[in-house]
């Protein structure tokens, strides 16, 4: 999925409204969005007058919203192991122990397994620390750490001011007036030389901050009297920043939007009525702004009056009933991952008896229902690519439809339910057992096994993805992505040499379901030498207003460089998104075994007072794609070479086909590695 995290587009939507509730209740309600902000910097190394940037170390932005700051240049550390790698004493008390403060870093790193964060409190006389362990080398997630989660660490570091070479001195010996912080590294090898390299620090108070939102979503929210139904235009913008985008829409308003937002009421008295009636209000705006009618195929008359009988159901008499009668009409509708109801913690349903991993897994492919995994090898019979007939005497089929029924009753299934029904088709509790019919993929010879349920079964880790992967084919570069997040942009380019020189690179985005587009934007520049279109949004007149990303400031992918996008029906939205920008720029080609996803929409969290989720796609406007502003809503994009998967073995992580078929285009002999070739 998509969420949306920075105001980025121009909006405009044409809608209905659902006739509301009359208002019952005297609750009023607010739209509020958080924000994780430094309200009091007590602190800023960058005027602070003892350190000098330099100038010839870049450090580019970890993401294109952040609060900290965004200069290039940075405070470079190369002290002996056994002193503090920085420090800073305060001439004064800046009142460090409240529980909003805290500590920003962002830095680079070589050689470094660890730093320890030790910091003096003049106010409580004594010495705090904080461990903070490193992943990966190069440039680090930014992070910000509240002194209040920090141990005691019960005497100065070693080589501080207060202790040069000391580390015994109690805490209430010391005669310093201010505070104190000092950073101390720990190298992975003491024997080769380490970098630590500051990028911006920043000392304060760090506070959630809460903003209205105006958006006209929330309009309807305290209707003093019954909303009336009918054609309702409404138009709306959001501010793109500037350094980033090249073209920016005009007449820009900001409404406060972030991807969660909470709704609040105005006093503390709220009973059922009034719950019913916000929720009512809620789902009227989700279907007056819903943006994907046409694309789904939906009447949205009729389903305004679908809605307005659950309301009126005798049925849905308890909240509980209610939300899930909402939930499954709304999911099964629409069909959408991007629009459904949430209960947290499901107090509308008993919790559901836990249930065992199957060591043995089905998958489907091609129509057929095949095993996909053994992890168990007790179960000799069974075997990779074997053909499954039966489960507990039922055909498999049957069995399936028979599970789809219980879970979702007799309505169309999404991709992704009958994904989900198949996967966990075998899972059963502790002491059950199941008995699995098969035919062998090579014998066709027919097998019975009973499968039971006493050991605890885990995917093992060469069957799981590893998120922002980095590794090497030969001369070919390769690049996952689980799913897209600020820190992708910072994982890729800590490999920035090796990429830029071997000029192949493959991007797996397999699995990949989306996340936050901004990040997406951002990869998407490194491949760019000119500023770009990544989409369009149509304005008032119906003409088309582009979305332009600048190329990025810093590194720069060469252009006789080639990228193999590698996907899959699971790849969705905001990878959808960068698979399409970079096939319009000529920047990349789509290698998978079928289109994508076609989920193409920017996913926002409405959180009710009652503990209700509504997850909604409705707040912003749809996206299209040259040429001849092509929708990926309900469409998806079709792989430029189509992989045909004919077996369990052609797939990760026993053969990866489509993996070795991308090494072919980027190969000079065109018959991909030793390791990926077709087995015998």
């Amino acid at each position: 999925m998509k969420r949306f995290s920075q105001s980025i587009r121009l909006f405009i939507y044409t809608a209905f409204i659902a006739a509301a509730l009359p208002l019952s209740s005297a609750a009023q309600w607010k739209a509020i969005s958080y924000k994780q902000e430094f309200t009091d910097t007590a602190y800023d190394i960058r005027t602070d007058t003892g350190f000098h940037e330099k100038k010839d170390f870049v450090f580019p932005e970890y993401s294109w919203y952040e609060n900290i700051n965004s200069l290039s240049g940075a405070v470079e550390c190369m002290l002996p192991a056994s002193e503090p790698a920085w420090h800073k004493s305060f001439d004064k008390d800046i009142d460090l122990m409240r529980n909003s403060s805290a500590v920003s870093l962002r830095i680079y790193t070589e050689n470094i397994r660890q730093y320890t964060y030790f910091l003096y409190s003049a106010h409580a006389r004594k010495w705090l620390s904080k461990v903070v362990a490193l992943p990966f080398d190069g440039y680090q997630i930014p992070t910000t750490e509240k002194f209040s989660t920090w141990s005691d660490s019960g005497a100065p570091p070693a080589g501080t001011a207060s202790s040069p070479g000391s580390s015994d001195i109690p805490p209430a010996t010391t005669d310093n007036s201010g505070d104190q912080l000092s950073i101390r590294v720990t190298p992975a090898d003491t024997s080769l030389p380490w970098k630590f390299v500051i990028g911006d620090l920043l000392i304060g108070h760090y506070q959630r901050i809460a903003y209205p939102v105006t958006h006209p979503f929330f309009s309807n929210l305290n209707a003093p009297t019954e909303a009336t139904p009918g054609i309702i235009a409404a138009s709306y913008h959001h501010p793109l920043h500037s350094d980033y985008f090249e073209k920016i829409p005009s007449g820009m308003d900001t409404y406060g939007l972030s991807a969660s937002i909470d709704i609040l009421p105005d006093e503390s008295h709220r009973d059922s009525a009034s719950d019913r009636l916000l929720l009512r209000r809620i789902i009227a705006s989700s279907l007056k702004y819903y943006p994907f009618y046409k694309e789904r195929k939906l009447d949205r008359s009729l389903i305004a009056k679908d809605i307005d009988g659950i309301f009126a159901s005798p049925r849905t008499g308890s909240y509980c009933s209610l939300v899930d009668s909402l939930d499954e009409f709304i999911r099964h509708t629409f069909d959408d991952h991007h629009f459904y109801l949430d209960y947290p913690g499901d107090p509308c349903r008993p919790a559901p008896a836990g249930k065992q991993r199957s060591p043995v897994r089905i998958v489907t492919l091609n129509g057929k229902y095949l095993i996909g995994a053994v992890f168990d090898t007790a179960y000799n019979r069974i075997h990779i690519d074997d053909l499954v007939i039966a489960i507990d005497g039922v055909p498999v089929q049957q069995a399936v439809d028979r599970e789809a029924v219980r879970l979702y009753g007799s309505t169309h299934l999404s991709d992704y339910e009958k994904y989900a029904i198949t996967s966990s088709l075998l899972d059963r509790g502790r002491n059950d057992s199941c008995r699995l019919r098969t035919r062998g993929a090579t014998t066709s010879a027919v097998s019975g096994t009973v499968i039971r349920y006493d050991k605890k079964y885990s995917i093992p880790d060469n069957f799981r993805p590893v998120h922002a992967e980095y590794r090497r084919y030969g001369d070919i570069a390769y690049f996952r992505i689980n799913y897209w997040e600020e820190a992708v942009y910072l994982r890729f380019i800590n490999h920035w040499d090796d990429i830029r020189n071997v000029r192949k690179i493959i991007i797996d985005l397999r699995g990949n379901l989306g996340g936050e587009m901004t990040a997406a934007m951002q990869l998407f520049a490194v491949f760019i030498h000119q500023p770009k279109d990544y989409y369009w949004n149509i304005d008032q007149e119906g003409q088309p207003i582009a979305v332009r990303i600048l190329p990025d400031k810093y590194f720069s992918y060469p252009s006789s460089g080639k990228v193999v996008i590698l996907g899959d029906q699971s790849t969705a939205c905001a990878s959808e998104s960068f698979i399409k920008a970079m096939q319009n720029s000529g920047s990349a080609i789509y290698v998978g075994a079928g289109k994508t996803a076609g989920t193409f929409a920017s996913k926002f969290d409405i959180s009710l007072p009652s503990g209700v989720i509504v997850h909604v796609n409705s707040l912003l406007d749809k996206a299209y794609y040259q040429p001849g502003l092509y929708e990926l809503e309900g469409k998806g994009i079709a792989p430029d070479l189509l992989v045909k998967i004919d077996r369990v073995e052609d797939l990760r992580p026993y053969n990866d086909k489509i993996l070795r078929e991308a090494i072919k285009i980027l190969s000079a002999d065109k018959t991909g590695l030793a390791e990926n070739r077709q087995k015998e």
